[in-house]
């Protein structure tokens, strides 16, 4: 199968039964949509009872089951005379489905004690919902993005134009014929993703997600977020582990699997560092995944202000250094010719670092 890359987040993750669909979806279609939401709400519940750390394929259940009463609650809408003329609801459900399987990380979290089962777990209902590539499973969005797919946007469209065709002036009996084939067409899909997933994400496959997880959880950071500042500040660039990347042979036996690029940004709270790719694709990876800076690089003039700013954050640990800093600066602020009096009780290399 075609393998369908995981959209970029759109927004931050907030909680659904306010932010997910309510802002993302203005007008009629709002209401229909906050329906299709209002089954998530409850998510963190539904998986503090039914999550089983052995069993990989039960968080499948959670998500499949949330899936259903989410379309099942939407179709009873669907023939609202306010919803109107149902052609953009595949978007709305496509964009809506992607901004949910980039923040039910929060209640997976909230759900799972275990920080790192918490992750493990949310890596599953991600890839149900967007797919693995290296597991042969394109997604639930996937499938509705490619157009082979009988259940897909493409045939969605095409479905609707048919119907029109068929219903040529008359608005009211176009619209309520378009109704007719939504319904059936989300019906035979619902059937037909459980199919999909039962032959194409197989309980050993949910069990390797779930374990390369594990695997990866347990991967120490080599660099924190100061010295990761301090390699995006002066654009020193670094390798980092590509997707296939086997932390059990050692680097240089998998150059394929190490990508170099400058870092473009780093996530302090969700612990990722960000690159840009090629036609500005952001590449995201977390801490453990940089494995350090290129050899051979030449020396780029040091960004002087953040390495202050750095080294001033390792020595406020320590309240003696600090109070010795202190000192340092309100003398060189009373007279600064002091300073060469500092430089002369200096190592050789850190005076000439500094000029």
């Amino acid at each position: 199968m075609r393998y369908i890359r995981d959209y970029d987040s759109y927004k931050k993750y907030q909680h659904l039964n306010e932010e997910f669909i309510g802002k993302l979806i203005k007008g009629a279609l709002g209401k229909l949509f906050q329906a299709f939401s209002a089954p998530f709400k409850d998510l963190v519940n539904d998986i503090k009872k039914s999550f089983k750390e052995d069993d990989p394929n039960s968080i499948k259940n959670i998500i499949m089951t949330n899936f259903n009463q989410a379309i099942d609650a939407a179709q009873k809408l669907i023939r609202d005379k306010n919803t109107g003329d149902p052609t953009t609801i595949m978007d709305q459900f496509i964009t809506s489905l992607t901004e949910l399987a980039n923040g039910i990380g929060k209640d997976f979290t909230t759900a799972i004690a275990d920080k790192g089962k918490a992750s493990q777990a949310y890596n599953v209902a991600k890839a149900i919902l967007l797919g693995k590539e290296d597991v042969g499973w394109e997604g639930i969005v996937g499938l509705l993005n490619d157009p082979n797919y009988k259940y897909s946007k493409t045939k969605y469209l095409a479905m609707l134009t048919e119907v029109t065709k068929k219903n040529p002036n008359n608005q009211a009996a176009e619209l309520k014929a378009k109704q007719n084939a939504v319904m059936k067409f989300f019906d035979d899909f619902q059937k037909d993703i459980a199919a999909q997933l039962d032959k194409n994400l197989t309980e050993d496959e949910m069990q390797k997600i779930y374990d390369e997880a594990v695997k990866a959880g347990t991967a120490a950071a080599k660099f924190d977020f100061d010295k990761l500042e301090e390699f995006k500040n002066n654009k020193t660039k670094v390798k980092y582990k590509r997707e296939g990347y086997d932390n059990k042979k050692a680097p240089e036996l998998q150059p394929n699997q190490i990508g170099e690029k400058e870092i473009t940004d780093v996530d302090k709270e969700k612990q990722l560092v960000i690159f840009t790719g090629k036609n500005n694709l952001k590449i995201e990876k977390k801490f453990s995944d940089i494995l350090g800076p290129v050899e051979g690089q030449e020396n780029k003039e040091p960004n002087v202000n953040q390495q202050v700013t750095t080294n001033l954050k390792e020595l406020s640990k320590d309240p003696k250094s600090i109070e010795a800093v202190k000192k340092v600066t309100d003398a060189i602020k009373k007279d600064p010719t002091i300073i060469t009096k500092i430089e002369e009780i200096l190592p050789k290399e850190e005076v000439q670092a500094a000029v």
